[in-house]
């Protein structure tokens, strides 16, 4: 599966989209289209943000290795997340 997220949000729009991240990763799943992940208790981050004369962008990467349940088998394959704000 992949995903890919790109438009232009206001900056309450986008806020709200981060909180509902947040919550998300708290409560340890993420909704991603059809897909529940099942999330570990930690991340590889990766965060970056960078300014020229003519725009800023700031960027944020979680990685995570996928992980076996109790049973053995995979339950989440290996994925990232990226959220990406670019001011013009």
């Amino acid at each position: 599966m992949k995903s890919n997220l790109t438009g232009s949000l206001s900056r309450t729009e986008f806020a709200a989209r981060l909180r509902n991240l947040a919550d998300e990763i708290e409560s340890g799943t993420l909704k991603v289209e059809d897909e529940t992940l099942t999330l570990p208790e930690q991340f590889k981050i990766n965060q970056t943000a960078t300014t020229t004369q003519r725009k800023a962008t700031y960027s944020l990467k979680l990685d995570w290795a996928a992980t076996l349940d109790g049973n053995g088998t995979k339950s989440t394959p290996a994925r990232k997340r990226t959220a990406k704000k670019t001011a013009s």
